[in-house]
């Protein structure tokens, strides 16, 4: 997390860009980096980031897991699970 200019500018970029929000003051940025600096405190949900991390650096770095998951979507597809 950081509190950068640069970084806040983007953050309320994205979040109208995708419509998230209809608008975005810099003040409402900077309290979700406060809001998500506090919550990440909280023992439970700080691990659950941290596994939620480790699947993400899992599926970006190999890609005969991508393979498998995309193969078990296109399943899940087929047979309407």
């Amino acid at each position: 997390m950081t509190n950068s200019p640069s970084n806040m500018m983007a953050l309320r970029t994205q979040a109208v860009a995708r419509g998230t929000f209809l608008f975005a003051f810099g003040c409402a940025a900077h309290a979700a980096i406060f809001v998500a600096q506090d919550t990440a405190r909280v023992p439970q949900i700080a691990l659950a980031l941290r596994a939620a991390l480790l699947v993400t650096i899992v599926f970006t770095r190999s890609t005969r897991v991508r393979a498998l998951l995309k193969a078990a979507l296109a399943g899940l597809e087929v047979s309407g699970g």
